[in-house]
């Protein structure tokens, strides 16, 4: 019910033998969960009265600025914030996968774009940039250094995607990093 964050003994509650397990599978629609064991056989588990946590991934970025030569290197960190209970128990907060960034200016008279080529994903495949909760990512985008001089103030934007896992199958979310107003390096 949390995306796999805490764990209870399955055994009595459920029926399940104590005994090692090779392969657990959900079947959406179904409302079983089928576990295969080490010498135990097959076992389906009915789990109608469980529920299914849709959790919204967490996202937050931070950045820092650094100009070398002509160019201003903005290297770009999105953590998945684990969410906590008033108790600081870890609630649902769910895994974004396939993360990409999508857009990113620095705006001072008018947006200048990255010179990175965009949309740019925060591994090498799906499974790499995928943020668990409590994680983080980070790359690198590139700037023109006649974005302004050193000191100039500037606002700093963001935006992306993010692909999450429903119960209905995997959906396509889109993010806007709240604009950051800093000075060029």
């Amino acid at each position: 019910t949390d995306q796999g964050s805490t764990w209870q003994d399955a055994t009595t509650p459920l029926g399940l033998p104590n005994v090692q397990c090779t392969a657990i599978k959900y079947v959406p629609g179904t409302n079983y969960l089928n576990v295969a064991t080490y010498g135990r056989g097959l076992w389906r588990i009915k789990t109608s009265n469980q529920t299914q946590v849709d959790a919204t991934p967490n996202l937050v970025s931070s950045f820092t600025l650094n100009r070398i030569g002509n160019e201003i290197f903005a290297v770009v960190t999105i953590t998945n914030v684990q969410r906590k209970d008033t108790l600081g128990n870890n609630v649902p907060t769910g895994v974004a996968e396939n993360v990409k960034i999508t857009a990113s200016s620095i705006l001072r008279a008018a947006d200048v774009p990255t010179t990175t080529v965009l949309p740019l994903s925060l591994g090498a495949n799906a499974a790499t940039s995928s943020i668990a909760p409590g994680t983080s990512r980070s790359l690198t985008l590139k700037f023109p250094g006649t974005v302004g001089a050193s000191g100039s103030a500037v606002t700093f934007k963001l935006a992306g995607t993010y692909v999450t896992q429903t119960t209905t199958g995997p959906v396509t979310n889109n993010t806007a990093f709240p604009d950051v107003r800093t000075r060029l390096p």
